[in-house]
C-alpha cells in the first residue's frame, strides 16, 4: 500500500541525505513493506522509501524504518569492502 506524508525541508533535507528513521503520527494503516511517498512542504519534491519496520514510541506517535535503494551505493564510504571503486586500478591494463 502506498502512503503520502508532508514535511518540512529540514526534515526531507536530512531524509534525502543519511537519515532513515522519521517520527511519525500513529498510523494502524502503515505495514512494512508498504511505500511511504514523503513530499517537501511547500514544493513538489518528493522522496519515496519502502518501510522497513515500524517501533511504537507512545500511543500517539511510531519511529518508522525506511530503506531508499537509490542511496545504498552512497551510504558506503569509499573503500569499505573493496568494490568497484577500491579495485578499479587493479583491473585497468
Amino acid at each position: 500500500m502506498k502512503h503520502t506524508k508532508q514535511v518540512d525541508s529540514q526534515t526531507f533535507d536530512r531524509l534525502q541525505s543519511w537519515q532513515r528513521h522519521i517520527i511519525l503520527k500513529h498510523d494502524t494503516l502503515l505495514m512494512p513493506g508498504d511505500t511511504l511517498v514523503i513530499n517537501e512542504q511547500d514544493t513538489r519534491n518528493q522522496l519515496e522509501f519502502e518501510v522497513k519496520s515500524i517501533e511504537q514510541l507512545h500511543s500517539r506517535s511510531d519511529i518508522i524504518g525506511l530503506y531508499a535503494p537509490y542511496t545504498a551505493v552512497d551510504d558506503v564510504p569509499d573503500g569499505v569492502g573493496g568494490g568497484y571503486r577500491q579495485n578499479m586500478s587493479e583491473t585497468e591494463i
